[in-house]
């Protein structure tokens, strides 16, 4: 027999001609707020892996704990959709009263497996970093390219018209008329003596 309930589809079970246990799965789009992963375990949860992200030992594989909710689509998911509900992590979208009879204590979780409702306890939190193989990678000697460069050092400003008098000669008359003419026009040209200089 089966029903139907929103945000998923309920098939039941015989399980040693008890009566039947409920399997319940996501379907279609869902607020996500973890993936319990089980095959590439490894690329897919650092995949979707962002900062404020949980991993948790759940075996087979593991349970990726969103930094928040996410919109999945349960059909095309990377593993399987678990939502939140009540304060508690939950892989099977149960009714209400269904739900209520289940419910698992506070912070625990409840998924589907083989048509049986579990509940559990989170596993152990995993590092991202443990999920990284590099057994295999060969460490290669290297060295330095030479000594660093030596600091530069700044030498003050020097007065361009002093380092420059020795080389450079006097303005010419035509160069004094012009600086004395801005100078009277109020243009903001300085005023120059007769050696060069500016006043």
């Amino acid at each position: 027999m089966s029903a139907q309930v929103e945000g998923g589809a309920e098939v039941a079970h015989e399980v040693d001609g008890q009566v039947p246990v409920v399997e319940s799965l996501f379907e279609g789009s869902v607020e996500a707020a973890a993936l319990w992963i089980t095959q590439d375990v490894a690329a897919r949860a650092l995949a979707l892996w962002r900062p404020g992200c949980r991993l948790l030992a759940h075996t087979p594989g593991l349970v990726l704990v969103f930094e928040g909710p996410r919109r999945l689509h349960a059909d095309t998911a990377p593993g399987a959709v678990w939502a939140r509900r009540d304060g508690r992590l939950t892989g099977a979208a149960l009714s209400e009263p269904r739900w209520l009879a289940r419910r698992p204590p506070s912070g625990d979780w409840l998924w589907v497996k083989q048509g049986r409702v579990h509940t559990a306890a989170p596993g152990a939190e995993l590092a991202p970093a443990s999920l990284v193989d590099v057994g295999d990678w060969a460490a290669v000697a290297v060295s330095t390219l030479g000594a660093p460069p030596a600091e530069i050092v700044v030498a003050a400003r020097a007065d361009a018209q002093a380092a420059f008098a020795s080389h450079v000669g006097p303005p010419s008359a035509e160069s004094l008329a012009l600086a004395t003419a801005l100078a009277q026009a109020g243009q903001g040209g300085p005023a120059v003596d007769g050696a060069g200089a500016v006043a």
